[in-house]
């Protein structure tokens, strides 16, 4: 037989999940500092590029970026 949940506490379990959905990203850069940032951004630029060069070493034709973000 399944556990009754707490309602009360489903509750703020939803407010707090609903409140936040889809500001990660923009919540995270608010705390950051320019320079903080500028690292991230740099940090995701060699990780998409790093991601493409293996894949063209290993003889895949790769056409558009859009496959790395599947």
């Amino acid at each position: 037989m399944a556990r009754k949940k707490n309602a009360a506490a489903v509750e703020l379990g939803r407010r707090g999940g609903l409140k936040a959905a889809g500001k990660g990203g923009k919540a995270i850069a608010a705390r950051r500092s320019p320079e903080e940032r500028s690292a991230a951004a740099r940090k995701a630029v060699t990780a998409r590029w790093t991601k493409w060069k293996e894949a063209l070493s290993r003889g895949q034709r790769v056409t558009s970026l859009f496959w790395m973000l599947g």
